[in-house]
């Protein structure tokens, strides 16, 4: 391999890692909104008990 070819290599590397690093994120995130929309659903239903 030369040179140029090691270069390509790592920046499909790199874009692998970073892409992989982003979904986590993405998926991370979805399931944080989710937490909070259930506590702040179940926030509601405490304060408008009787």
């Amino acid at each position: 391999m030369d040179d140029l070819e090691y270069l390509a290599a790592a920046f499909i590397a790199v874009w692998v890692v970073l892409s992989g690093f982003i979904l986590m994120l993405i998926r991370k995130q979805r399931a944080l909104e989710r937490e909070i929309a259930r506590i702040e659903s179940e926030m509601d239903r405490e304060r408008h008990k009787p």
